[in-house]
């Protein structure tokens, strides 16, 4: 006898967090904020995320912070200025966790479970 595996249905809200897990010869965690939902598509804005362990070399947990802006060096001149992270439209997907949405050829968000991600970075 098989085995059917039922997906969770879970309604998108404001305030849902999402996580992406990608990379080739690294693990990159993003994480993003749900800001709007209509019938079919959900509206997402990245936001900051900070280290709560360190697991290894190169390796940390991560979780989300509430922060949509990140510093990045000025085109002219020296210093950082701070910027926003867009609002982007995406259209929501069904899956086993609840939902996610595709954000790009290589990479999806899904709903966060609430426990740190664990990602990995060259040096």
């Amino acid at each position: 006898m098989t085995k059917t595996i039922e997906k969770v249905k879970v309604t998108p809200k404001v305030g849902d967090i999402l996580y992406s897990s990608w990379g080739y010869d690294q693990t990159n965690i993003d994480f993003y904020k749900v800001v709007k939902v209509s019938e079919f598509s959900v509206w997402i804005q990245e936001t900051g995320k900070k280290i709560v362990e360190i697991t290894g070399w190169a390796h940390e947990d991560v979780v989300p912070t509430d922060s949509s802006t990140y510093e990045t060096r000025k085109y002219e001149g020296e210093g950082y200025e701070t910027r926003t992270y867009p609002i982007k439209r995406h259209k929501i997907q069904e899956s086993f966790s609840g939902y996610g949405v595709s954000l790009n050829s290589f990479s999806s968000a899904f709903l966060w479970d609430g426990k740190p991600k664990g990602q990995s970075h060259t040096c």
